[in-house]
């Protein structure tokens, strides 16, 4: 079982995310501000980031920035509701395990979540 914490400021995707990864066996924090979830990682004991990346005041990425300065290699997954042809450009310059679009496939994201653990030892 993994600890994986999920942050978005939309509390519905909290709760359906939540519900569904606990559904696969995992632990799962959930806050509505980029600023928590980097105190959260610096308290450690997080397996995996997922992370929207519209938010205010602090946003996925400067999220994603932060929590690779405490935990370099801690997977993070991103969610936006970017357009796939928007993708690309975003993916490549942010460090992210995954990019995901919203509203996710939920197959996707399970298997995306299943091999960002597969990297890292699960405590």
């Amino acid at each position: 079982m993994a600890k994986i914490l999920l942050v978005d400021d939309d509390p519905a995707t909290l709760k359906v995310f939540q519900l569904l990864l606990s559904l696969e066996g995992h632990d799962v924090l959930t806050t509505e501000s980029g600023e928590d979830a980097i105190g959260i990682v610096e308290q450690g004991n997080i397996d995996l980031l997922i992370s929207d990346v519209s938010m205010s005041p602090t946003d996925g990425f400067e999220v994603l920035r932060r929590v690779h300065e405490v935990q370099a290699n801690m997977p993070v997954i991103m969610l936006s509701g970017h357009s796939v042809e928007d993708r690309t450009e975003m993916e490549s310059p942010s460090g992210a395990f995954a990019y995901i679009a919203k509203p996710p496939d939920i197959r996707q994201l399970i298997k995306s979540v299943n091999e960002a653990l597969a990297g890292c030892v699960i405590k």
